[in-house]
């Protein structure tokens, strides 16, 4: 079975950084390398209270990490919510790719599916070459894809012709061959209307052929 990159790093608050939110910032995250999270958590809060949320860099870094600092102790919806918070003050594009791909993280560890694709989805398109956004993305994709369909809520049942078209779908999905895969199911839609019966796994693969493809199109900003 093939697992997901769970790495989540709190930022390092500079040492020449010199306000007093800054000080508890790098206190928090001695405390965070020692694994000592609750301790941490309360460093990073006494830092925001002392940080102007115009300084958008700082007030954006100590969130950050005070989110990461939740989401060690396993307080995985509070940490979305500062991580939101985060993510409103962060300006460049490196801070944002970090908090984007940390929400994924966070999100995957609570089951939500569709909130990690989404996060991790932003992450590559503000950096193409995150590889462990793609390395995630697919392996939740795959997973989803793979999941059990729920009957469909129409009339009519999927033919036998239908039924054969997904079964190659899936064999080409399990080879990575997603546009090949998606491009099968939307002809043989054309050819065979109870294929429709089979709209949430068609759905699933032309979003991870759109991510592809944003991919390649996407320009990197300096």
């Amino acid at each position: 079975m093939t697992l997901l990159r769970w790495l989540l790093l709190p930022v390092l608050v500079s040492a020449l950084w010199t306000s007093g939110g800054d000080a508890e910032g790098r206190r928090g995250n001695t405390l965070y390398e020692r694994g000592a999270f609750a301790e941490a958590e309360a460093a990073f809060q006494a830092g925001i209270a002392q940080t102007d949320p115009r300084d958008s860099t700082r007030y954006a870094a100590l969130h950050h990490n005070w989110a990461a600092a939740l989401y060690q102790q396993e307080a995985y919806v509070q940490a979305d919510s500062v991580f939101a918070v985060a993510q409103e003050y962060a300006r460049s594009m490196v801070e944002r790719v970090r908090i984007r791909y940390n929400r994924g993280t966070n999100a995957a560890r609570t089951g939500d599916t569709d909130a990690a694709l989404v996060h991790y989805r932003a992450t590559l398109l503000l950096d193409p070459t995150h590889n462990d956004a793609r390395h995630n993305y697919e392996v939740l994709a795959r997973q989803q894809a793979a999941a059990p369909m729920p009957r469909p809520t129409f009339d009519v049942d999927p033919s036998d012709y239908a039924q054969r078209l997904k079964r190659r779908a899936e064999a080409l999905a399990a080879q990575r061959d997603y546009t090949a895969a998606f491009d099968l199911m939307q002809n043989g839609l054309a050819e065979d209307s109870t294929v429709a019966a089979y709209q949430d796994f068609i759905g699933r693969l032309g979003t991870i052929v759109a991510i592809d493809r944003d991919s390649v199109s996407t320009v990197r900003r300096p």
